[in-house]
């Protein structure tokens, strides 16, 4: 809800002005919802079409709307479950770790955020990136 406030508190002087941006943080969670997390997952989801929405309300307008839609988390959710399965196949909680990491690991949410800042949103907006920092670039 916040973002819905926030935007219509904030959009219309954008707007009037011919510039502006928004830029929300979403999660893969809101386009794969698992089933476990459906309660997360709506709430991504309900932000994503939010964002989507008024990404096409605001085209043409100087106005941008983006939403980074980050990936896993080392929390200490995750931390616990990793340990628990290093356990149960015992190998260390760090070995476990580089195997799931592998080649994973990207600086892309820090990429993307930088991305989005004005004055390079409008060739980007609600454009969509991989998760590949390598392979970076618009679809």
């Amino acid at each position: 809800m916040s973002g819905v406030r926030l935007s219509r508190e904030l959009l219309p002087g954008m707007v009037d002005a011919g510039w502006g941006q928004i830029i929300f943080l979403g999660s893969e969670l809101g386009v794969n919802i698992p089933a476990d997390m459906t309660h997360y997952g709506v709430t991504k989801a309900g932000m994503l079409a939010l964002s989507n929405g008024l990404a096409k309300l605001t085209r043409g307008t100087g106005v941008t709307v983006n939403t980074i839609l980050g990936g896993p988390t080392y929390s200490d959710g995750v931390a616990g479950t990793v340990r628990d399965i290093a356990e149960a196949q015992r190998l260390s909680t760090e070995d476990l770790k580089a195997v799931i990491i592998g080649e994973n690991q990207t600086s892309l949410l820090g990429a993307s955020s930088s991305l989005t800042k004005w004055p390079t949103s409008p060739f980007i907006s609600r454009a969509r990136f991989p998760r590949d920092e390598r392979s970076c670039r618009a679809r």
